[in-house]
């Protein structure tokens, strides 16, 4: 199964992941980990809006289903399901 448990979390539940010697800022190397899995819950606007992204390509605009954020804590960084309004 995947790596991290984001399909099973409800709002208001979170994960802790420790540091290790290979990753000693865990918070820093779930970052990326976080947004995709943001990502991964998003879909297309239905109204058909469209945004340019960074490199000048129009692109639809993604509406967050579920939303993930990571802090750092001690011993490592906990990921928190949060609510979209958060």
């Amino acid at each position: 199964g995947a790596l991290y448990p984001f399909e099973e979390m409800q709002i208001g539940q979170s994960f802790f992941v420790p540091n290790t010697d290979d990753k000693p800022d865990a918070a820093k190397s779930l970052g990326s980990t976080v947004s995709s899995a943001t990502a991964r819950y998003s879909i297309e606007d239905p109204s058909g809006a469209t945004t340019t992204n960074r490199k000048g390509e129009t692109v639809p605009v993604m509406i967050e289903q579920r939303k993930f954020v990571v802090r750092k804590v001690e011993g490592g960084a906990r990921v928190w399901r949060v609510a979209l309004d958060a």
